[in-house]
């Protein structure tokens, strides 16, 4: 069964995964020493100075960013203001940014930054209080995949095409859903709907939500 036809742009696929190195060094965005908060910039992001991703300027391809999600538990709620605020941001390089849709690349081994539970728990431990439990900012490090993260202009989702560490094998698609991103000149801006898909390598559904929860744990 065929899902993502006019979702999954064709350009992002298998074959073409030898344009991207997964041995091009991380990007350098995020230098934080390990459970340091005091290093964490506090940064107050005007709303009046973000637009809508798809008209000029777009960034050059190589150009680092920070892809930033909401400011509530697993990157939900409003898109993030306070960037000192625990949230989740992953810095990421533009592969390409026209009118029809932001790509960018994410190595394995890149430092992020996640919202984690204040009492400590994992953050799926009480699922009564998956979104409501009071987070802190953690560092942590992105462990699940090379990723192409394409987001299509305008749409309510991005498309993630995985690809093993280091070998280049294609693993398969996974689609978050999420708000249409905005930007500034620094980053994206967007947050998440909790429910997602994971697509394998023939587009058929593997499962969603609870599937994605065990293969792409954020």
């Amino acid at each position: 069964m065929r899902l993502l036809d006019g979702v999954v742009p064709d350009h992002v696929s298998g074959a073409k995964i030898a344009d991207f190195d997964p041995l091009t060094p991380a990007p350098v965005l995020l230098q934080i020493p390990a459970g340091s908060t005091a290093a964490l910039p506090l940064v107050l992001v005007s709303e009046s100075a973000r637009r809508s991703s798809g008209p000029a300027p777009y960034w050059r391809p190589g150009t680092q960013v920070m892809w930033r999600e909401g400011s509530g538990p697993l990157g939900t709620g409003e898109p993030v203001l306070d960037t000192s605020l625990p949230h989740f941001a992953v810095p990421v390089s533009v592969v390409r940014d026209d009118a029809e849709a932001l790509v960018v690349w994410l190595r394995t081994g890149t430092p992020v930054l996640r919202a984690a539970r204040a009492d400590g728990l994992d953050k799926r431990a009480d699922r009564s209080t998956l979104f409501t439990a009071a987070v802190v900012q953690d560092l942590g490090v992105h462990a699940y995949y090379d990723q192409v993260r394409v987001a299509p202009t305008g749409r309510p989702w991005s498309v993630w095409a995985l690809f093993a560490e280091g070998n280049r094998e294609f693993a398969g698609w996974y689609v978050n859903l999420e708000r249409p991103h905005v930007r500034d000149s620094l980053a994206v801006y967007t947050s998440d709907h909790a429910l997602d898909l994971w697509v394998e390598p023939d587009r058929t559904m593997l499962g969603q939500f609870r599937s994605c929860q065990t293969a792409l744990s954020r």
